[in-house]
């Protein structure tokens, strides 16, 4: 009798399982909202370009991502697939409610979630029902992210191997090979160099003269000069649009910003309202610039599309040059007056440290990977090696001549 009520029972079991199942249709529903959920995302990517999508393209995304977070956790997966699925919609959420908002990284996390996605397409236990629906809708997907990166010319970070060094004391501008930290050649022909800019394809750097009010057109492929503008008033700091078309220019004599058109090498335009500018850095989107002011002590902040400025940072020490970390989301500005570097949160443009031991530290680059800043001394003829995780001074590159301003060319 124990035996047949034991038998009773697990017979009983799994008619309960069974029972419980039939509602849910057991996997099949799972899939099918599956699939609705790869539809709905699919039609929340927009055609063409992805950056940067508005509020209402990001909000359509997050509630595709939404329901699929949802779904994950009774899917049919293993447990692990089920954390790494969650994961990567947790990951790509985060980086599209960054701000600043960084078009490539959240085009990474993207391809990242596809390709989890193809694995729980895969899983043995997701059936082969409508398995082919949801690989094509995946594959849409995938094709839509690839389209994005054609687009947006998202490319592997790129790597610095050699930096331009302007030297005011000699008017040369110095090669240095960032392998051995070591100076490889020298550039003549300036006058009395400031600042320099390199263009995004690394084929021609731009150079301030203080001394003659020129800008000097180098091509890198010859280290040559091959050009120069006129009409700037003790140029200081110049940056240029990723497209390569516009430079910027501060104008020390006058406090305004020069805009050049680099396609024809003439001036056609200014953005007034500073106090003795110096260093400027702009956003990859070309919507807003940094400018350092001499005078009064502050940073501007400038909206590029109607060239005013719409705000200032304060709290610096006579600052001089300024750059912007990769992902936009920190500036750091050098501060002659009591020789220290600042941080900068540019998403609450407040400083949030500060990093000490230059010589009135001037120009400043930082590598691609955010991880090291160099940064020109004025005052002992070096540039110093910063950690920027550590926010310390490691190393140095001496050599120079009263160095004023830095910028890598990227290979």
């Amino acid at each position: 009798m124990e035996e047949q009520s034991k038998k009773e029972r697990h017979s009983q079991q799994l008619l309960n399982k069974h029972a419980n199942a039939q509602p849910t249709n057991d996997s099949f529903n799972k899939k099918k909202d599956l699939e609705d959920i790869l539809e709905d995302l699919v039609a929340a990517f927009p055609e063409g370009c992805f950056c940067r999508p508005t509020p209402e393209i990001v909000n359509q995304i997050e509630t595709a991502l939404n329901d699929l977070l949802i779904w994950s956790t009774s899917a049919p997966i293993s447990s692990g697939l089920k954390m790494k699925l969650q994961d990567a919609i947790n990951t790509v959420k985060t980086q599209l409610d960054k701000n600043p908002f960084s078009c490539c990284d959240s085009i990474k996390t993207l391809q990242a979630l596809v390709l989890v996605l193809l694995k729980v397409i895969a899983h043995p236990l997701v059936g082969n029902l409508i398995k082919n629906n949801l690989q094509n809708l995946t594959q849409q997907l995938q094709m839509i992210f690839v389209g994005y990166i054609a687009c947006f010319a998202c490319k592997p970070e790129p790597i610095e191997r050699v930096t331009y060094i302007t030297n005011f004391g000699n008017s040369i501008l110095n090669v240095v090979d960032l392998n051995t930290n070591m100076i490889t050649r020298s550039i003549t022909g300036f006058n009395g160099p400031t600042s320099i800019a390199i263009t995004s394809d690394a084929a021609t750097a731009y150079v301030t003269n203080y001394g003659n009010n020129t800008l000097n057109i180098v091509d890198l492929s010859t280290n040559m000069i091959t050009g120069s503008i006129t009409g700037f008033n003790m140029p200081a700091g110049i940056a240029i649009t990723s497209d390569r078309a516009t430079a910027y220019v501060t104008n020390f004599g006058n406090t305004d910003v020069s805009i050049v058109d680099l396609a024809t090498n003439m001036i056609t335009g200014s953005i007034t309202g500073f106090n003795m500018p110096t260093g400027i850095a702009i956003t990859s989107d070309a919507a807003t610039a940094y400018v350092t002011n001499f005078g009064n002590a502050d940073v501007s902040i400038v909206d590029l599309a109607t060239n005013m400025i719409t705000g200032s940072i304060s709290g610096f020490n006579i600052p001089a040059g300024i750059a912007i970390t990769s992902d936009e989301a920190i500036a750091y500005v050098t501060n002659a007056g009591n020789n220290t570097m600042h941080v900068v949160d540019l998403a609450t443009n407040m400083i949030t440290g500060s990093i000490t031991g230059f010589n009135t530290p001037d120009g400043i680059a930082i590598t691609s990977d955010r991880a090291t800043a160099y940064v020109t001394n004025f005052g002992n003829t070096n540039v110093s090696i910063v950690d920027l995780t550590a926010n310390m001074i490691t190393g140095s590159i001496s050599g120079f001549n009263i160095p004023t301003s830095i910028a890598f060319r990227s290979t």
